[in-house]
């Protein structure tokens, strides 16, 4: 079994999930900088999980590489969408 449905995250468990919230917690994080953060962590982590696999579309329907086609890729485009998403707040 992979992830918690507790919490849905897909990858971290839930006994994982709530120490991490808890060391954050002491550490000064708020509720939802944690929440975010672990969606972060997740995401990171499911990104990897996926390219391991290989289950990522590599090209586009013009049969060019896509931006994210590599693991470095798609991290970077999702640390643009959360820097974006905590700009916005």
């Amino acid at each position: 079994m992979t992830g918690s449905e507790v919490f849905g995250t897909n990858v971290i468990k839930t006994d994982e999930f709530v120490l991490m919230a808890k060391v954050m917690r002491e550490n000064g994080s708020t509720d939802q900088q944690l929440m975010d953060d672990i969606e972060l962590i997740d995401d990171l982590l499911s990104i990897h999980r996926m390219r391991s696999i290989g289950k990522v579309v590599m090209y586009t329907a013009g049969g060019k590489v896509r931006r994210d086609a590599t693991t470095r890729g798609m991290i970077d485009k999702r640390l643009d969408r959360y820097l974006e998403e905590q700009t916005n707040k």
